[in-house]
């Protein structure tokens, strides 16, 4: 995290944000970035618990059981089969996709709308047959993986589809 409060003010006479060791003070409050990731690569992708291609950006790394990233799914990818102790968040923020509770069936998701996984809900999450899918998630407590959502299942499950 990074605490504008120590860094130094930008000089008089720049304009914007064109200094990055800037303070931003209004009111008695001050502006804090929290960066996700130290300086590296743009996006991580992510694999060994997600069929297709998957990017992932963490906004908040693992602190006190909570994890935040921002996810983006390309058409038909996925995660596998999961849960999390104490639940989830998603929150869609470009393209549609698709969220499914096991043995229920898959509802699409577009931007704009949130969902809330309840604690150890076994679920899958993705991108559409079609479509991309970027999500905010928001994990609470620990994660636990199953088995791949199988392509078949994937195709089958989306063409019965709710809310499509």
């Amino acid at each position: 995290m990074v605490d504008l409060s120590t860094a130094a003010a930008t000089s008089p006479g720049t304009s914007g944000c064109t200094n990055s060791r800037a303070t931003s003070r209004t009111g008695g409050s001050e502006v804090r970035i929290i960066h996700g990731r130290p300086d590296g690569p743009v996006s991580e992708r992510r694999g060994d618990t997600f069929s297709g291609t998957v990017y992932a950006d963490p906004v908040l790394p693992a602190t006190e059981g909570v994890t935040i990233s921002a996810v983006f799914f390309t058409p038909a990818a996925r995660t596998f089969w999961h849960r999390h102790e104490r639940g989830q968040v998603l929150h869609a923020l470009l393209g549609s996709g698709w969220v499914c509770a096991q043995g229920g069936q898959p509802h699409r998701i577009r931007a704009g709308d949130t969902v809330w996984v309840r604690p150890g809900e076994t679920h899958w999450h993705g991108g559409g047959s079609t479509t991309v899918m970027s999500h905010l998630a928001i994990s609470l407590g620990r994660t636990e993986w199953f088995d791949e959502v199988p392509e078949a299942d994937y195709d089958t499950a989306t063409a019965n589809r709710v809310g499509a």
